[in-house]
């Protein structure tokens, strides 16, 4: 599953769910990586990652302590860690426009 790279521009990854969904990735977890942990990320993103039991929340991107919710979730500080880690199946970015734009093209 590392192998594959899964991109997901909407939030709440809905084609991702989608294909969970039908079967198709049924029997794995899929290691997300989070990329912002602010507003976003602490309010919406992490939490709906961690509420659908096919994903695990697996590493978050901040410079930001992390609060109680997402123990035990590796916290890194550069975004490279995330995107370069074989073990992350699917990045979310809930990061500033211009970092986004700026993932968007990799």
């Amino acid at each position: 599953m590392a192998s594959q790279r899964w991109h997901c521009l909407v939030p709440e990854c809905i084609h991702l769910i989608t294909l969970l969904g039908k079967g198709k990735m049924s029997t794995s977890v899929v290691n997300a990586g989070l990329i912002g942990y602010g507003l976003a990320g602490a309010v919406f993103h992490a939490p709906l990652i961690q509420a659908e039991k096919r994903l695990k929340l697996a590493a978050i991107s901040t410079n930001r302590a992390l609060g109680p919710d997402v123990a035990g979730v590796a916290r890194v500080k550069s975004v490279w860690e995330i995107i370069s880690d074989p073990a992350i199946d699917l990045v979310v970015v809930a990061s500033q426009n211009q970092l986004t734009q700026v993932l968007l093209w990799i």
